[in-house]
């Protein structure tokens, strides 16, 4: 019995050793997407190295869930990590849909986003591969990154960085220094503004910075009738737009600044997102905050706004966040919504109001310049801006009057409420100064007043 047992034991070491010393099989997989001229979906065909029942994925599971319909009995799991198959299979479908509204998830990438014309289909390609990796192929013509690519051809790797892929058919047109490929059912005068505003915009960003991204950048633009506003993301070396609505059919002043606006905003990440990045855990405002400040400055320096725009944009900037819920710039930011675009675009108008240049008043742009140029490791945060807007303030210290710099880091540290920067500070950021040539027109001027009244009524209320 004893020599039973001890050889019973040693088979189980055994087997206990081969399990833990035997190496999990990774699937890769080839994947391959159909799109049909007018259809809803895209079909993802998937071919893996070997049949399995569970193919496994990294996150993103909320976005499977909501965009993959599979075939053939399989399921995803209750994450959506992983697609469970009736049976071994090497090969199988998905169907891959377009969320209910692009954008319904927040600072989530879209799945799938239809060109208006139905003609063609923007894939995102960070859903598609399992952890084992593999490739990603056509089965009709399509555009990557500005290129064209046949039926059949391998469009994407699982080291590549992630993008969007088009299948089927849209109208690329390449320049010396982007591509940008485009829905045919955009509207004309989109087509002719975008045409004027990406030029432009490029040439004043490399300008301004001293550097072009490191890729030619590659523009998608769609349009869909139904729904309504815009939505855009960026990704390395690529920038993608998406019109909704039937407003933006006809073109008017105010449709016409949104759309130089957000094509601003989003070829700004080009250079705070693309050339260099925020630092690991530096708050979100910084970097979409930002970069609105930024667009709104650099659609006045290259013409597509006005004088009064600008300090509309600005004034509204300030207000918007002071009338948002929460006392410190963390607790309005913790509010959700676009507080960190607002606010975050407010607190670089209140660096910028800090300084000058050779007399000349300086903006977001100067500041991002400045970043830019004193950081040999192309990463960024607050502390730079702090730094940067410091180092250009006009006003020193009194014994009376608080630096700007001291307003600045206690708003950015949320150490102080935004009222107090706005009541307080307002000699000391310039809020009631404007150019001499320059009168702020009245509704920007009671707005802006109106708001540093409540908010001072309501400081002395809590004293």
């Amino acid at each position: 019995m004893n020599g039973l047992v001890a050889g019973l034991g040693r088979a189980l070491m055994i087997a206990v050793i081969y399990v833990v010393t035997t190496p999990a099989f990774a699937q890769s997989a080839q994947v391959t997407l159909t799109f049909k001229a007018g259809s809803a979906t895209v079909d993802a065909r998937f071919d893996l190295s070997e049949a399995v029942d569970v193919l496994r994925f990294a996150g993103n599971g909320e976005v499977r869930l909501k965009s993959w319909v599979p075939s053939d009995g399989a399921r995803l799991n209750s994450d959506g990590t992983a697609l469970l198959l009736p049976t071994p299979q090497k090969s199988f479908s998905v169907q891959l849909k377009a969320f209910e509204r692009d954008g319904m998830l927040d600072r989530v990438y879209s799945p799938v986003v239809l060109f208006g014309d139905g003609r063609g289909a923007q894939i995102y390609s960070e859903y598609l591969l399992p952890k084992g990796g593999g490739f990603v192929s056509l089965a009709t013509p399509g555009v990557v990154l500005g290129r064209s690519f046949a039926k059949g051809a391998t469009v994407w790797r699982a080291n590549d960085a992630a993008t969007y892929i088009v299948a089927g058919v849209g109208y690329t047109k390449t320049t010396t220094a982007y591509d940008i490929t485009l829905d045919s059912a955009l509207p004309r005068w989109v087509v002719q503004s975008l045409d004027q505003q990406v030029k432009a915009l490029m040439h004043l960003y490399t300008r301004k910075f001293g550097s072009r991204p490191q890729r030619k950048p590659w523009i998608v633009v769609s349009f869909n009738p139904a729904g309504s506003g815009f939505r855009g993301d960026t990704n390395p070396g690529m920038v993608r737009l998406n019109l909704m609505g039937q407003s933006w059919e006809v073109e008017n002043e105010g449709q016409s600044y949104q759309l130089a606006s957000f094509l601003a905003h989003e070829l700004f990440h080009l250079w705070n997102a693309g050339l260099w990045n925020m630092q690991h855990q530096e708050p979100i405002w910084l970097y979409e905050g930002g970069a609105d400040a930024a667009a709104h400055h650099a659609l006045n320096l290259s013409g597509f706004s006005s004088a009064e725009r600008y300090r509309n944009e600005r004034a509204s900037s300030l207000t918007g966040c002071s009338s948002a819920n929460g006392v410190t710039l963390a607790n309005k930011i913790a509010g959700g919504g676009r507080t960190h675009y607002t606010c975050g675009a407010a607190v670089f108008y209140l660096a910028a109001a800090m300084g000058e240049d050779n007399g000349d008043a300086i903006g977001p742009l100067d500041l991002w310049a400045d970043m830019f140029a004193s950081h040999q490791t192309r990463s960024y945060a607050t502390a730079d801006l702090l730094r940067v807007a410091a180092k250009r303030a006009l006003h020193p210290a009194s014994a009376t009057v608080a630096t700007p710099r001291r307003y600045l880091d206690e708003l950015a540290e949320s150490t102080l409420p935004w009222r107090d920067v706005l009541a307080q500070g307002q000699q000391a950021f310039q809020l009631h100064q404007v150019k001499p040539d320059e009168a702020m027109p009245p509704a920007v001027a009671a707005n802006l007043l109106g708001q540093l009244v409540i908010d001072k009524f309501a400081h002395d209320c809590d004293g």
